[in-house]
């Protein structure tokens, strides 16, 4: 077994079952836009010097952030390689006045576009300063090889780090288990005999038949790869309050509600009251403990059928939402198997130049904290939309919901810039709100009244 104590410089790791379906789908190579990306404001006097520091023993402690992805001649594989230095970019943002938050997301939106190639470290490290007791500092990295999830705990053990240089003293964190190891347990389970043979049959029966449901856009696919374009939004009022009042009363998560209220704004696009929507999630590796502080690519893509013909009410589409998620997790398998195993039976698309719309709720583990003089709290409820954002497929149209630490509710929508016009994409977020304030406010309503 591969563990982290053996994984030496010039290893040569195989990809993840989860990374195998980004191969896959990416058959001509990774763009320069595969990010993942986090921000965090940091109140108190950052020491530039020491964070240069503390980020050179993050990439040290992480291997993902040395791996590089190598396509070989018949298959592709991860070499580790030794540490390096992470160059931090530091920008004066001005004195920012009183639109400091506006101007802190515009700056984080600005990372974002840029380009990225991947090389070593996969970590870049920017720093935006309104003055010395207030700053913004964004982490890049490679998305095929560290998810957004693993952002987080980078970050987390890049503040533990900067604390223990701040006092002059060497970092001492517990060591982390590598993604070697969690590649190399998940390959030696899928070779096992009458390995996922239960989950492939769950979902065999549960997709035979089903068909995608497909979003029409404004225009066919571009003769050129457009630029991938975020709209976010914000939902004001209490609504985040309601939703997981709802969820609770209904045995619930917010996750059943917003996605069902999602459901229904399918249905009055599509008519589809049985159907599958693309769902992303942290991944069934992340339900491990001993992963939990673990940097590389975990996030699974699963078809979520839902047949609501049968229900009459509000609370019936959440509690059917529920009891599908539910299965759906029970069985989770990578999306590569699923393809493989399940995916052929399902129903054709209905033809060309649709998209396959997919829904998600954010999930990141550092929110924030203190340490030492600095406090630190991530950038969230995002409200400045990005015209060129991180790439997603030319026909992917991914809807992102997220809970705040107040109960705020605020989302984003990720499609391609010349398929959907801005105007479409409010609409869209109307036609949602209007959704969820009906059915958060009685959750006995009939479907049919809404």
């Amino acid at each position: 077994m591969l563990t982290s104590q053996q994984t030496t410089t010039g290893s040569v790791v195989p990809l993840g079952l989860e990374q195998e379906f980004l191969r896959v789908q990416h058959t001509g190579g990774f763009g320069d836009r595969n990010i993942s990306s986090g921000a965090w404001r940091i109140t108190g006097r950052v020491e530039e010097d020491v964070l240069r520091r503390a980020l050179a023993d993050v990439v040290a402690r992480h291997e993902a952030l040395r791996t590089v992805l190598v396509r070989g001649s018949e298959q592709w594989h991860q070499e580790v390689r030794p540490p390096a230095e992470t160059p931090l970019l530091v920008r004066d943002l001005g004195s920012g006045g009183d639109r400091r938050d506006r101007r802190a997301e515009e700056f984080v939106n600005e990372v974002e576009a840029g380009t990225f190639l991947p090389g070593v470290p996969l970590l870049w490290a920017y720093l935006g300063r309104f003055d010395d007791g207030d700053a913004v500092l964004v982490l890049v990295s490679f998305l095929p090889q560290v998810d957004v999830w693993s952002i987080g705990v980078v970050m987390r053990d890049l503040m533990r780090c900067y604390a223990a240089r701040v006092r002059g003293a060497d970092p001492d964190l517990p060591q982390p288990r590598q993604y070697a190891e969690y590649v190399a347990r998940q390959r030696e389970r899928a070779a096992a005999p009458g390995a996922g043979a239960r989950a492939h049959r769950y979902w065999q029966d549960r997709l035979r038949g089903a068909a995608p449901i497909m979003l029409t856009p404004d225009r066919g696919p571009a003769a050129e790869p457009a630029p991938t374009r975020c709209h976010r939004f914000e939902l004001g009022g209490d609504r985040g309050a309601r939703v997981l009042a709802l969820a609770r009363d209904l045995h619930g998560s917010p996750f059943s509600v917003l996605y069902a209220v999602y459901l229904l704004y399918l249905r009055r696009q599509t008519g589809a009251r049985d159907g599958v929507v693309w769902t992303l999630g942290p991944g069934p590796g992340r339900r491990h403990r001993w992963t939990e502080d673990m940097v590389g690519y975990f996030v699974n893509m699963f078809a979520l059928r839902t047949d609501w013909r049968s229900c009459v009410t509000v609370a019936d589409l959440v509690r059917c939402v529920r009891d599908t998620s539910v299965g759906a997790l029970t069985h989770e398998v990578p999306f590569i198997e699923l393809a493989q195993h399940a995916l052929g039976e399902m129903t054709p698309p209905p033809g060309d130049g649709l998209v396959r719309p997919a829904f998600q709720m954010a999930q990141n583990p550092a929110r924030g904290g203190d340490t030492g003089d600095l406090r630190y709290a991530e950038v969230t409820r995002r409200q400045v939309s990005q015209p060129v954002g991180p790439e997603i497929p030319d026909d992917g149209f991914l809807w992102t919901m997220e809970l705040g630490r107040d109960g705020g509710l605020a989302g984003d929508i990720r499609c391609s810039a010349h398929r959907f016009d801005t105007a479409t994409l409010d609409a869209m977020v109307a036609d949602y709100t209007a959704l969820l304030d009906a059915v958060s406010g009685e959750p006995h309503t009939r479907l049919d009244r809404l």
